[in-house]
């Protein structure tokens, strides 16, 4: 009887054990919300840096008369949200995203296309939504990890953008034509798959992209204002490059051991160019540099 006796204490005791921990996540989670925003009250012009290293980024244009809105879900067992905002002589510097509590500070990607910050997997349940002022011109950097990002800079007065990804799934769109004139659009993208469409309408002077490993593809459609240039690096991976067919367009390329289609290109000395290159209003010159994979370039009726 005491050996049944002690065998039930034992039962019982990891009954209530199995009880204790059952449902108990492996590593505890704290989800809040968090929203703010500031009106644009004289302000003249904007430097925002957004950093975001997992989860869903969404960037598109704040309300008339605000300067920006942030919408942010987070762990707040591991993570603090960044909103900084400091003015000078009618210029604001502005930061917001994620900071870890572990004292890491802000996204750190390697370019083999990894976030090496301490977001992870745990971090995909968290949501960036930003706002900016369609009204203030803005010098724009956003650094974003292993995130899924839908970036609608249709419309907003960008004067300078920089866009660094790891590995990350990326849509970006310049639906409308931006009202200011921008010095240099740069993304730096890791293992990534990227898409942009309606670089026409961002008004550069310059583009420069670099790819790491993924699939790349640049839609250059939009209203074009002037003339401009750019550099395109791909490593490993595919490389779509998209022209509208009232643009001239000048591509000298150096590839290792990737494939090449230049539909609606002919070859001149020192590269290809699209036949209404002499009588096209506006025009962009590309140096393309390719190592593996495939460059395909398509002249859109």
């Amino acid at each position: 009887m005491r050996t049944g006796g002690a065998r039930l204490t034992l039962g019982l005791l990891a009954a209530v054990l199995v009880a204790l921990t059952a449902g108990r996540p492996a590593s505890a989670q704290d989800w809040l919300e968090l929203s703010t925003a500031r009106q644009a009250d004289g302000i003249k012009s904007a430097d925002v840096r957004i950093e975001f290293g997992a989860g869903t980024l969404t960037l598109r244009a704040a309300r008339a008369g605000e300067l920006y809105d942030a919408h942010i879900r987070y762990d707040a067992s591991r993570f603090t949200p960044v909103r900084s905002f400091e003015r000078s002589d009618g210029s604001a510097t502005i930061r917001l995203g994620l900071k870890s509590l572990n004292g890491k500070d802000g996204v750190h990607i390697d370019w083999n296309g990894l976030e090496t910050g301490d977001m992870d997997t745990d971090s995909h349940g968290a949501s960036l939504e930003v706002g900016l002022s369609p009204d203030v011109p803005t010098d724009l950097s956003l650094a974003v990890g292993a995130a899924k990002s839908r970036l609608e800079l249709g419309g907003l007065p960008l004067t300078d953008v920089t866009l660094e990804t790891g590995a990350s799934d990326t849509r970006l769109r310049f639906s409308d034509p931006n009202p200011s004139r921008m010095h240099e659009l740069r993304i730096k993208a890791g293992a990534a798959s990227l898409k942009a469409d309606g670089l026409g309408n961002a008004h550069f002077d310059r583009i420069q992209v670099d790819g790491g490993v993924g699939d790349v593809t640049l839609d250059f459609s939009g209203d074009w204002t002037g003339d401009a240039s750019g550099s395109i690096h791909m490593g490993l991976g595919s490389l779509t490059l998209k022209f509208p067919s009232d643009l001239g367009v000048e591509i000298d390329k150096t590839t290792v051991l990737a494939s090449f289609n230049a539909a609606g290109f002919t070859k001149v000395a020192g590269g290809y160019r699209t036949t209404n290159w002499s009588s096209a209003a506006r025009h962009l010159r590309l140096d393309v540099n390719a190592a593996f994979g495939s460059i395909d370039m398509e002249v859109e009726p």
